[in-house]
């Protein structure tokens, strides 16, 4: 597997949000990825995404609420 470097400067912004979320450093780029992933193919397919953690929410409660299987919980959602 190839080595990823990040950048200095992204450092201290990275371990203050793992530090928040109590998640570890790698949790939280993958979330902010996953995020960026979602958001672009949502922008193409006009889904709904979670409020939370941005990743698709296939399940609509009501017209601002849905269960999103990532959190595994009800949501916010937002129509894309």
């Amino acid at each position: 597997m190839p080595i990823i470097s990040i950048h200095p400067d992204v450092m201290p912004f990275l371990a203050e949000k793992a530090k928040q979320t109590g998640k570890s450093i790698t949790s939280v780029i993958d979330d902010i990825l996953r995020a960026l992933i979602n958001k672009q193919d949502s922008k193409e397919s006009k889904s709904y995404t979670c409020h939370n953690c941005r990743n698709p929410v296939d399940y609509e409660i009501n017209a601002y609420k849905g269960y999103c299987d990532y959190c595994e919980s009800v949501v916010f959602i937002d129509k894309n």
